[in-house]
């Protein structure tokens, strides 16, 4: 199995109680997104025009994994 951290390092908070593990202690995959917008206008005289737009989202379709599970209550944390 492939974790991203060592499981076996943290246990389960008594019920009603904060765990001892800090926020942020754990990292998982990057993110990465790029998005991309084009827009142009074209005059024909001073009343007509013509107007072009294109969105791009995810331009490259890189895709962008989630974080793995914290909780240890999880079936399969890490």
């Amino acid at each position: 199995m492939n974790a991203w951290f060592n499981t076996a390092a943290f246990v389960q908070n008594a019920p009603g109680t904060f765990g001892g593990g800090g926020i942020g202690i754990l990292r998982g995959p990057g993110t990465w997104n790029t998005d991309l917008a084009v827009q142009r206008q074209f005059r024909f005289s001073e009343r007509q025009r013509l107007e072009f737009r294109a969105s791009f989202y995810n331009l490259p379709n890189h895709a962008n994994l989630n974080n793995s599970a914290t909780t240890p209550a999880t079936p399969a944390p890490g």
